[in-house]
């Protein structure tokens, strides 16, 4: 069991900073102008779902649907469709 947790504990803490990562380096391409807000969300948007399948309670969930919001005020909310 001691195991399974630390596991846990492992993939909770990589969430967090793959979500922070993701946060920042979008912060920058947006300030850079670099790459639009609807490109950024397409792939923000994938990262919130494959968090929901995998933990699906992770506190990161609520900080990456934030800044997607919050940039959805900025910038629009404009889905790219494939």
């Amino acid at each position: 069991m001691e195991g399974t947790a630390f596991k846990r504990q492992e993939m909770t803490d990589q969430i967090e900073i793959i979500v922070e990562k993701a946060i920042l380096y979008t912060d920058e391409i947006l300030a850079t102008r670099t790459a639009h807000w609807r490109i950024a969300r397409v792939g923000l948007i994938k990262m919130v779902a494959n968090i929901e399948k995998a933990a699906p309670d992770h506190r990161a969930l609520q900080k990456l649907r934030r800044f997607i919001a919050d940039n959805d005020a900025l910038y629009g909310n404009d889905e790219v469709r494939h």
